[in-house]
């Protein structure tokens, strides 16, 4: 009976300002279609969340009371605990009016580790293995028009940077590959402008063109082992790339005219680099739309999938092109089997809606041909315009044969985990999907991982209100705070006042109970503790809030609930009232005594 005018005022009325935001974004995205060409990049899906709707900001954020750094706030749509990897992810984001950096996040999406401002950008964040040591690897740098300009990184366990790498013969390197092998050396992609003819695709005869290079160093000594330069085997006609017109304007010269070495035409666009146990490299060139397989001695190309030198016959015959502008192929243990990010577009203002995927490809070299095994289709029809991975996952212990797949959507600020038939066993995003298309926010792939880390700095501190607020950036091992108090005008020993369980990222201690009110402290520290008790870290000492602070607060509490119910009450006779006005004037008196109700047109 209570509730009833209670549900009665809700929906008399808030229901409009329920409706509004929903309503406010549907009438924008329908004048977008028609109005504008810019808006019309959103595409209206009727099983978007508030989320994907922006209801959390263009790019949002976490923040905290003991950490200075913000972190990306993913938000999962789909998780299946039991299915779903427990390894951690590994993000590198960058966006408008955020501070671009790696993060590491539990597998549910939890800090871990905020990387603090290392450089302009970082990329290809993730867990490698040097010498049967794990490390974290990453390209760090800064853009140079559509360019990046570089150098890749090892850091341990420590958070400390124990190699720094190079190109030798080049000034900086470029960000879309820094792939580690078991020999000890690392192979790394360079973006080198050099002299050419584009007068065959309407560019200047004496113009300049962007090679793809990519090297094998060894991380020890430094040296070049291999360099391949896709010049001098991958024919200008065969790219795919679009001449941009040319622009006095330098922000515009990565789009690429050829005309001078800053606009150097970028014909091939390599992203990926892979040896495989052969000795043997497979490369991608996104802007040939092709995979090339090529002699680890010579350098000389062995097979061509994809593109115009395609020379496999797809299966079911007649399927001419299985992926477009892909990203991240990876020929897999077994010699056959190829994964990759088919992104299926290349610019978000020409290309006609459709969708990007994860593939998996067998391919038979003995008849060169190959199949479409499975694809891994996000159920919103993700674009990823550019940018993105996928990754094979170890299988779990419990699971025979093939590992789950977790695509990261690049561009689109999203990441997926499949089942290896292609079932979603996971999905998350960290900015709206209704801006997928305008790139908030993106990371060039995400990963996931496991990574143990020991940080050197002590766990952080801060005492706002009555709450101690306690995080611990980089610490994996920390399972419980241990909060201690030196009393007042003691001995200036610390005793142990309470001990809370570490759940999230940042946790607050609540200065209540027996505990707080027998005794006044001066000073606090927390104590960072593992599984079986033994203590990691110490923060620094803190000044504990005044005695008085602590009742006044508490008191404010109990008011501020009281008031509450105070709130509520009059809330409820309000909604009696309005409810009861509602029906009075929406009835009226017959002759025959019975009540007629007016309908509302």
């Amino acid at each position: 009976m209570m509730l009833a005018p209670l549900l009665c005022l809700l929906r008399k009325r808030f229901l409009l300002l329920l409706l509004a935001p929903a309503l406010a974004v549907t009438t924008l995205l329908l004048l977008s279609r028609t109005y504008s060409p810019t808006l019309s990049r959103v595409h209206w899906r009727s099983d978007w969340s508030w989320v994907d709707m922006g209801a959390s900001g263009m790019a949002p954020m976490r923040r905290y009371r003991s950490f200075d750094h913000a972190s990306v706030d993913v938000r999962f749509v789909v998780r299946d605990e039991r299915r779903c990897s427990r390894e951690q992810l590994f993000l590198a984001t960058r966006g408008s009016g955020t501070e671009p950096g790696a993060v590491i996040l539990d597998h549910a999406g939890e800090l871990v580790w905020r990387q603090p401002r290392f450089a302009d950008e970082v990329h290809d964040f993730r867990v490698q293995e040097h010498r049967g040591q794990k490390f974290l690897t990453f390209w760090a740098g800064a853009p140079d028009g559509g360019g990046k300009q570089g150098s890749w990184y090892l850091m341990d366990d420590t958070y400390t940077i124990r190699h720094n790498v190079s190109a030798p013969g080049f000034e900086f390197g470029d960000m879309h590959e820094f792939e580690l092998t078991p020999n000890g050396t690392a192979l790394v992609t360079i973006y080198n402008p050099i002299p050419a003819d584009l007068s065959a695709i309407g560019g200047p005869a004496q113009g300049y063109m962007l090679d793809g290079v990519f090297q094998e160093i060894d991380l020890e000594t430094g040296a070049v082992l291999f360099q391949w330069n896709a010049s001098d085997h991958i024919p200008l006609s065969a790219s795919k790339k679009p001449l941009a017109g040319c622009s006095d304007d330098p922000k515009r010269a990565f789009l690429g005219c050829g005309n001078r070495p800053d606009a150097a035409f970028d014909y091939y666009h390599i992203n990926s680099v892979q040896k495989d146990p052969r000795g043997n490299y497979l490369v991608s060139g996104r802007h040939t739309s092709s995979l090339t397989y090529i002699n680890g001695t010579s350098g000389a190309p062995l097979w061509h999938m994809g593109g115009d030198l395609n020379q496999f016959d797809a299966v079911p015959l007649g399927t001419r092109l299985l992926f477009a502008w892909q990203h991240d192929a990876r020929l897999q243990p077994d010699g056959t089997t190829i994964t990759l990010l088919d992104n299926n577009a290349y610019d978000p203002r020409a290309a006609p809606r459709t969708e990007s995927r994860g593939l998996r490809l067998r391919a038979d070299f003995s008849t060169m041909n190959v199949t479409l095994v499975t694809a891994y289709r996000h159920p919103q029809r993700i674009m990823a315009f550019s940018q993105g991975n996928a990754q094979v996952l170890p299988p779990s212990p419990s699971d025979e044969g093939e590992g789950n797949v977790f695509v990261g959507w690049g561009s689109s600020a999203a990441f997926t985990e499949f089942a290896p038939d292609g079932e979603v066993l996971c999905d998350a995003r960290f900015a709206p999907a209704a801006l997928f298309s305008f790139q908030p926010l993106s990371s060039y792939r995400a990963y996931r991982g496991t990574w143990v880390g020991r940080p050197p700095w002590p766990p952080s501190v801060a005492v706002v209100g009555r709450g101690v607020y306690v995080s611990w950036n980089g610490a994996t091992e920390v399972a419980a705070w241990r909060l201690q108090g030196r009393v007042r005008g003691g001995d200036g020993e610390f005793e142990d006042v309470l001990e809370v369980p570490k759940v999230r990222f940042e946790t607050e201690i609540l200065l209540q109970g027996e505990a707080t009110r027998r005794r006044r402290y001066g000073e606090l520290r927390v104590l960072a503790v593992d599984v079986g008790g033994t203590t990691l870290g110490t923060s620094a000492e803190v000044e504990a809030p005044s005695r008085w602070l602590v009742l006044l607060l508490g008191n404010l509490l109990v008011v501020g609930a009281a008031g509450g119910m105070v709130v509520g009450c009059v809330l409820l006779v309000a909604g009696v009232v309005q409810c009861r006005r509602g029906r009075q004037r929406g009835r009226k008196p017959s002759s025959a005594g019975y009540e007629l109700l007016e309908m509302e047109e």
